[in-house]
């Protein structure tokens, strides 16, 4: 699929967005060739966000 018939299978889709953002944007993931993200996990997050201010 090329980017035009990607843009042409969602035009004129009816529906609210709540309704298809999860079907596009795995329809999006999956043109754009990208991983599956992984489920969330109770895990500490392997970087820790600072503050670099003084």
């Amino acid at each position: 699929m090329d980017v035009e018939q990607f843009i042409e299978s969602w035009q004129g889709v009816t529906g609210t967005e709540r309704a298809n953002y999860q079907l596009f944007l795995g329809e999006l993931r999956a043109f754009l060739e990208l991983d599956m993200p992984e489920p969330a996990t109770d895990a500490p997050p392997e970087t820790t966000l600072t503050s670099s201010s003084a």
